[in-house]
């Protein structure tokens, strides 16, 4: 360890090499290096004309001993006589475009740390500029209520002045099929990706998502947010398809999560017999609950599906008059109670260009409902068997895992439901008997055949399977069960 004259020494060795610098520097010479004359002394031409540099108003701190303490106090004076450089800092900045420009805030955190540092709001153009600041690695986060932005945020290892831009877009609903992938969740606490193109598994996706079952998930803002039925944390953030690192929310007041949608930077959390919004913010990753507290529903929990603004919650109540159905509404954080298909004996729900489709457990009757007027439209229909799964909706059909069948309903917009089979290879529908739940883009319907570990997609417009399919361990999955 050095002694106290050695320490002494290497101070004032650093504080004479820090100070004429900071002279040199302040004279203007390159890099703070100046060649003295002759004499030892400063040419005329170096020296400072019409005046003296600045005296220092140093004094040694109050812990006067400590070498440290009084080098930083000194070269802090130093700094702010401009007698001396501090770090070089830089500008970051950015234009955010798309479907709104004015007015976003966009945050900036320590990427180790998270903690905010700066908040800055576009202009009416959609430019944004960051105050200067020394170098580091800093996390970017556009945020705007009912909107999302590409990408999501950004993670910036600043070292020169730098640019990043954002594309915004209007979050219209909880997606549950990514552009790029397909989340499998299942029972044996599994989370994997599945790339639509090419169609495999992603290398490294397989998670062992420790704590409890995931029942269903969805897609909002370049996140999956998957609810997990068990545990305190109950939902997990995960950005699309990068890496297995999760984050983990508790959404105070609601426990046994089925189901979570999001709507912009507003998500609903559906437990087994409650239910609560909260605001999510995608900077530090937390949950602000809205409210006194959950709503309770009023009997246990079957089914939920979201569609422009709201979440149709199907519950178990058999009370007079017979409301089975909880509406909530993302805008104004409201739940209502209202009756829909006149039957407490739903099992599942899907939703589709302003229409409900419902599924009647054990008597096999679907119907196609008005959204808004929750009236039934044209005549049911009946298929046997029990449905397994929830129900996607693709190319104006409903669709749903049925026994061993993939089966379509489609109202004609004048009085009939209309219903299909998906077709196979060698024949039609092939398949052994363990279809568990399906999920559909705009043109393709992906669906799980847990008896044989095996991920098939559907053309949603003509029914017909596109090969090929994936065959790999999803024994124990379910595509949003």
């Amino acid at each position: 360890m050095p002694t106290l004259v050695q320490r002494i020494t290497a101070f004032a060795t650093r504080v004479a090499t820090e100070f004429k610098t900071g002279v040199y520097q302040k004279l203007g010479q390159p890099n703070g290096i100046a060649t003295l004359g002759a004499d030892g002394k400063l040419t005329p031409a170096q020296r400072p004309s019409g005046g003296s540099i600045t005296p220092l108003d140093y004094r040694a701190p109050a812990n006067s001993g400590n070498i440290v303490a009084e080098y930083n106090a000194l070269i802090a004076d130093m700094q702010a006589k401009s007698l001396m450089q501090g770090p070089p800092t830089y500008i970051l900045s950015g234009q955010i475009t798309g479907a709104v420009q004015n007015g976003i805030t966009v945050e900036r955190r320590d990427n180790g740390t998270n903690t905010l540092i700066d908040t800055v709001t576009t202009n009416a153009t959609g430019n944004y500029s960051f105050p200067a600041r020394v170098a580091g690695t800093y996390k970017i986060t556009p945020i705007l209520a009912g909107h999302y932005f590409t990408p999501a945020n950004a993670v910036i290892t600043l070292s020169a002045n730098t640019t990043q831009n954002f594309v915004s877009a209007v979050s219209t609903s909880s997606a549950e099929v990514s552009n790029d992938f397909v989340l499998i969740s299942g029972g044996s606490n599994l989370v994997r990706f599945v790339d639509k193109s090419p169609f495999a598994v992603q290398p490294g996706s397989f998670s062992d998502w420790a704590g409890g079952t995931a029942y269903g998930q969805a897609f909002a803002n370049g996140y999956w947010f998957i609810p997990r039925y068990q545990g305190s944390n109950n939902i997990r953030v995960h950005a699309d398809g990068n890496g297995n690192e999760f984050i983990a929310l508790d959404a105070t007041g609601v426990t046994n999560i089925f189901r979570v949608f999001v709507d912009g930077t507003r998500l609903l959390a559906v437990g087994s017999n409650t239910a609560r919004f909260f605001d999510y913010n995608y900077g530090n990753a937390t949950l602000t609950p809205l409210g006194a507290g959950a709503v309770s529903l009023p009997g246990s929990f079957l089914d939920a599906v979201f569609m422009n603004g709201k979440a149709y919650i199907v519950h178990g109540a058999v009370t007079l008059p017979s409301r089975n159905m909880v509406i909530a509404d993302f805008a104004a954080a409201t739940f209502s109670n209202v009756s829909i298909d006149s039957n407490a004996g739903i099992t599942h729900i899907g939703a589709g260009n302003g229409l409900l489709c419902t599924s009647v457990g054990g008597t096999g009757v679907r119907k196609i409902i008005n959204a808004t007027s929750l009236a039934t439209l044209a005549s049911s229909t009946s298929i046997p068997s029990s449905q397994s799964g929830r129900t996607a909706f693709a190319a104006n059909r409903f669709w749903a895992t049925i026994g061993n069948q993939l089966r379509w309903f489609e109202y004609d917009g004048a009085a009939a439901v209309n219903t299909g089979l998906a077709t196979f290879a060698g024949g039609a529908n092939p398949l052994p008997s363990g279809l568990f739940g399906c999920v559909a883009d705009a043109t393709t319907v992906f669906a799980l055949d847990n008896s044989a570990s095996r991920l098939f997609r559907v053309n949603a417009a003509t029914a017909a399977e596109i090969a090929p399919s994936i065959v790999t361990p999803f024994s124990g999955a379910y595509l949003k069960n």
